[in-house]
């Protein structure tokens, strides 16, 4: 280690040895009101500024118009563009493992070419609704969307609202819902980077172009790289724990602005290409195989919205025309032989939607909005058997379904915003199963300076997707196939939240609150035992009676003006079917505590963060557990020059190294060990 003490030596000298650049600090305020759509805060661009203070971030997943984040009616988790900025991470799986009570689940064949997800609540992460600048998207096939193939580079914010919430956004956000809020450009013009590599042979980079004026237009593009290395826990096996991996992306934004008509374009691709080795067994005969398994996966997403205001400014009308192509492709080629098995997916989402926000009244406002959707599945396989021949295999036979949804939402802020009162309804038409309802109801009692009261309830459901309905994978060969059902019933569930907040000036912020959900007619895989044989496992897609889930959460944060920063949150969680066992993915305890403390004389930031995680089952039967874990991080970061913005870093990941066993089944902890990850960033501002 004594290199790296050296490294680190550099890194908090090499600035004071460096001539000063710019004499005084630039201004980094943003007093112009005129600007582009979405328009940045430059506070977050220097790790001397101030942060601003959790009472006054602003934030819109929650009612859908921008409110302060103390003054929703329903508790809302921020990430802000500080803490995605500093906290180094690649993309929104790595982002959200660093934040504070955030449960991220990896799932697939034991994590190889897996998915990350976002559970809530005790809710398997395939009903968190995942949204872009709050629209959703076409969803992996597995039903989870993978959180990993979001760079986090392109993101200005992370908002996230636990419980169900398809009265807003529609169906499959049972659990809650993320939004994924992308960068807008700031005022006047910029140039920035970011480049760091780590032990673990990964190097990831990302730079971004972007300019905006009072003349009324904007744009950006930003560009990201992500390579990391393969990993082989057991050097006895040859399946590689985690896969080789390399992705890239890119996102591009233009916009006008005419007084208050707004207009945007926008477009996102992500390819992810990962390589590694995996081994099936077939129990019934003990016998196994080993496949070389490439992987690849590619995301476009395009936006055209517009926003309007009428006179007086007293309404606005809102709409967007949304289009997101998701293609992957799995190919498994056993080794040694020419059978190959390459199994694509193509899923496709095309929607349109708007909304027309009243504010007639200081005390009443309200929107009435409309979506229709278009969804889309194909599923297939082209196998190459032993000897030479192809065949061809319908998984999911190419299918789609029309969706339309008609909402409304009132908010009514009475006795002086002492009370605020927000109830809404979705509707879900849908070809295949009629007429959804789905209510909500909030209310947010402030009780006295700095303090507020919110409790919320509604009904959240999903309709079962294609794949639910038409799948047939047939993976005889490896023993097992997986039958879909076409009369599956949507699942639901009722839920309830309820919360104390207090904020003490700009110094400590607590909240304490509490949620309870029962899910009905939940669709799971089972076994069937009637249809299988010794050589053949048959599976089929089923509606399971329902399932409760219960707990609690508390999260303190304290803020001592520039200098200290510390937080800490624990969740506690209890999740269990009608037939008594404990839900998968549902780790009953979490705890993670965080210092930041800023020196500013020498501009030097260290922080450190410690999380918990008590153990969790990671199946339906409760057979199997995954062990608790603690996972500790360091960061140091200096600033070498103010005036572009410029600073190195080097960040300690899991320092304990705790890690998967590759010997313990059901061991679902990280396979990424102990790293040390060196990093500079930097920027070029340019005056409009």
């Amino acid at each position: 280690m004594r290199w790296w003490l050296l490294l680190l030596s550099l890194l908090l000298v090499a600035p004071a040895l460096a001539q000063d650049a710019g004499g005084d600090d630039p201004d980094t305020s943003d007093d112009n009101e005129d600007e582009a759509p979405g328009d940045d805060d430059d506070s977050a661009d220097d790790d001397t500024d101030d942060t601003p203070e959790v009472s006054e971030q602003m934030v819109v997943t929650a009612t859908g118009e921008a409110r302060l984040l103390s003054e929703t009616p329903v508790p809302v988790r921020l990430i802000d563009e500080e803490e995605i900025r500093k906290s180094a991470a690649v993309d929104v799986a790595d982002l959200l493992k660093r934040a504070p009570g955030i449960p991220v689940m990896s799932q697939g064949i034991s994590q190889r070419g897996g998915v990350s997800g976002l559970s809530l609540q005790g809710i398997a992460a395939n009903r968190t609704l995942v949204l872009v600048d709050g629209r959703p998207m076409a969803g992996d096939v597995g039903g989870v969307t993978d959180l990993a193939q979001f760079p986090a580079d392109i993101l200005e914010r992370v908002e996230i609202v636990e419980g169900p919430m398809s009265a807003m956004y529609g169906s499959a956000a049972l659990g809650g819902v993320i939004n994924l809020i992308t960068r807008h450009p700031p005022y006047g013009g910029r140039v920035s980077g970011r480049v760091q590599g780590g032990t673990d042979r990964s190097v990831q980079g990302a730079m971004n172009v972007s300019a905006s004026s009072k003349k009324g237009y904007a744009w950006a593009a930003t560009a990201t790289f992500n390579h990391s290395g393969a990993i082989d826990l057991d050097k006895s096996n040859l399946a590689t724990d985690l896969d080789r991996r390399t992705a890239l992306g890119m996102r591009v934004l233009a916009g006008v602005h005419r007084d208050d008509q707004h207009l945007e374009f926008s477009g996102m691709y992500t390819h992810d290409a990962r390589t590694g080795v995996l081994q099936n067994t077939n129990n019934a005969i003990n016998f196994t195989e080993t496949y070389e398994s490439p992987k690849r996966y590619d995301r476009f997403l395009g936006s055209m919205r517009g926003r309007h205001a009428f006179p007086h400014k007293k309404a606005e009308a809102q709409w967007s025309v949304d289009v997101t192509d998701y293609s992957a492709s799995l190919v498994q080629d056993l080794v040694d032989s020419p059978e190959t098995t390459d199994r694509r997916t193509r899923a496709g989402l095309v929607s349109t939607q708007g909304a027309i926000h009243l504010r007639a009244l200081p005390w009443l406002t309200g929107v009435i909005g409309g979506r229709w959707q278009r969804e889309s599945l194909r599923v297939e396989q082209n196998r190459t058997l032993a000897d030479g021949s192809t065949v061809k295999i319908e998984d999911v036979i190419p299918s789609s379904e029309i969706t339309v949804e008609p909402w409304a939402q009132a908010d009514l802020r009475l006795f002086g915003d002492a009370l605020e009162i927000v109830p809404g309804v979705r509707l879900s038409v849908q070809q295949a199963y009629g007429v959804a309802v789905a209510p909500a109801l909030a209310f947010r009692f402030r009780l006295w300076r700095g303090a507020s009261f919110r409790i919320s309830g509604g009904r959240g459901y999903r309709a079962p997707s294609l794949k639910d309905r038409f799948l047939v994978f047939d993976h005889a060969a490896l023993g097992y196939v997986v039958y879909g059902d076409a009369d599956l019933v949507p699942e639901s569930n009722w839920g309830a939240n309820a919360s104390f907040e207090q904020q003490v000036g700009k110094v400590l912020n607590v909240r304490i609150g509490g949620f309870a959900n029962r899910l009905e007619d939940l669709i799971t895989f089972v076994y069937d035992g009637a249809a299988s044989t010794s050589g053949l496992n048959v599976y089929r897609s089923t509606n399971v009676e329902g399932a409760r889930t219960l707990g609690a959460q508390a999260t303190v944060d304290l803020k001592l003006r520039r200098w200290l920063r510390a937080t800490a949150a624990y969740r506690f969680v209890a999740a269990w079917s009608d037939d008594g066992f404990q839900l998968p993915d549902a780790p009953m305890h979490g705890l993670r505590t965080t210092i930041e403390g800023t020196i500013p004389k020498i501009e030097l930031v260290l922080f450190t963060g410690v999380s918990w995680e008590s153990e969790r089952t990671v199946d339906v039967a409760g057979t199997l557990t995954s062990p608790g874990m603690v996972r500790w991080d360091v960061r140091v970061s200096r600033t070498i020059d103010k005036q572009h913005l410029a600073a190195a870093y080097v960040q300690f990941d899991n320092i304990l190294n705790q890690r998967r066993d590759p010997s313990r089944e059901g061991d679902f902890r990280p396979v990424e060990g102990f790293r040390v990850v060196l990093g500079v960033r930097g920027a070029l501002r340019f005056d409009p």
